[in-house]
């Protein structure tokens, strides 16, 4: 009886015996795509800014950071503070 997977073991040495010693890897490339959705808002006197970051086959990143920066009417730069984490929907 014949044992298929000693054949492709000897296929596979013959590939690599046939590539040259100096052959570089192969280089595998992904390129995706993120997207923020957010909206901004007051609610009792506070700043509340929410929102979802989302890759481009619209599956959640919940490990994705976000960093706010605030203006004042004038241009001058607000003080922001701490925000609070909010759970995932």
């Amino acid at each position: 009886m014949r044992r298929p997977g000693r054949a492709l073991a000897l296929f596979l040495i013959a590939i690599a015996a046939a590539m040259p010693a100096g052959a570089a890897e192969p280089t595998l490339r992904v390129r995706g795509q993120a997207t923020l959705d957010a909206t901004a808002g007051w609610l009792d006197g506070h700043v509340i800014v929410s929102g979802s970051v989302r890759d481009d086959t619209g599956r959640p990143l919940p490990g994705a950071a976000i960093k706010l920066r605030a203006h004042e009417l004038n241009g001058a730069s607000a003080r922001l503070p701490d925000g609070a984490p909010c759970s995932p929907r």
